[in-house]
C-alpha cells in the first residue's frame, strides 16, 4: 500500500509505504517501510505498535474499540457491517473506465461527522477488492491509501499476528501508529 497524508498542521504531505495483511474477522498487520520501519498488529483484542529504529513499542487492550478501529481502517468489513455506521451510495459519474466502482460512505453518527466528511472507496469491479480509500476530514485533512498486488487467501506465516519486541525496547501504553505519522517521525 501507499498512504499519503495531507494535514493543515503539516508543511508537506507524508507518504508511507508498506504491506497489509488481513485475516477476518479481526486480525490485521501493517508493515511500514517508509517513512520509517513500523510494525502494527491488531489481533486477539490487542494492539501492538513497534518502532525498531526508535527502540520504542506500544501495547494496548482494544477490546472496547476493536470494531471501531476496523471501521476506521476501512479493512475487512462487509457492506452490512458498514451500513450500521455509514450511508452507502455508488457515485456512477466517478466510476472509472478502468472498471472501478466508487462507493461513498457518509457517516451516520454526529460525532463521526464532526471529524470526517466522507470515506470514498474505489472497488475493483471484477474482484470487488478496494484499490483506493480516501478519507477527508471536516478540518481539511486528507488521507489516501492505494492498494496494489492484492492476493486473496494467501498462505500466511503462523506467527504473522505476533510482534517480537526485544528486551531493550521501551514499551508504553499508546496508540500513535494508528493516527499516522507525525511531523516529528
Amino acid at each position: 500500500f501507499t498512504m499519503t497524508t495531507r494535514s493543515t498542521l503539516l508543511k508537506d504531505e507524508i507518504v508511507a509505504r508498506g504491506q497489509v495483511f488481513l485475516t477476518k474477522p479481526d486480525s490485521v498487520r501493517l508493515e511500514y517501510t517508509l517513512p520509517e520501519e513500523v510494525r502494527v498488529v491488531i489481533a486477539n483484542d490487542k494492539y501492538t505498535g513497534y518502532y525498531p529504529q526508535r527502540k520504542r513499542a506500544e501495547r494496548r487492550d482494544i477490546r472496547r474499540w476493536g470494531e471501531q478501529l476496523f471501521l476506521g481502517l476501512g479493512l475487512g468489513q462487509a457492506s452490512h457491517e458498514l451500513a450500521k455506521f455509514y450511508n452507502i451510495r455508488i457515485d456512477e459519474s466517478a466510476s472509472g473506465d478502468d472498471g472501478t466502482i466508487l462507493l461513498i460512505l457518509d457517516p451516520k453518527k454526529k460525532r463521526v461527522r464532526k471529524r470526517m466528511d466522507a470515506v470514498r472507496f474505489w472497488i475493483d469491479g471484477s474482484t470487488f477488492l478496494p484499490v483506493r480509500v480516501e478519507y477527508r476530514s471536516s478540518k481539511g485533512n486528507h488521507r489516501v491509501i492505494e492498494f496494489s498486488k492484492m492476493a486473496v487467501n494467501p498462505e500466511l506465516a503462523t506467527g504473522l499476528y505476533h510482534v517480537e519486541i526485544p528486551s531493550d525496547v521501551k514499551v508504553t501504553k499508546g496508540f500513535s501508529a494508528l493516527s499516522g505519522f507525525s511531523a516529528s517521525n
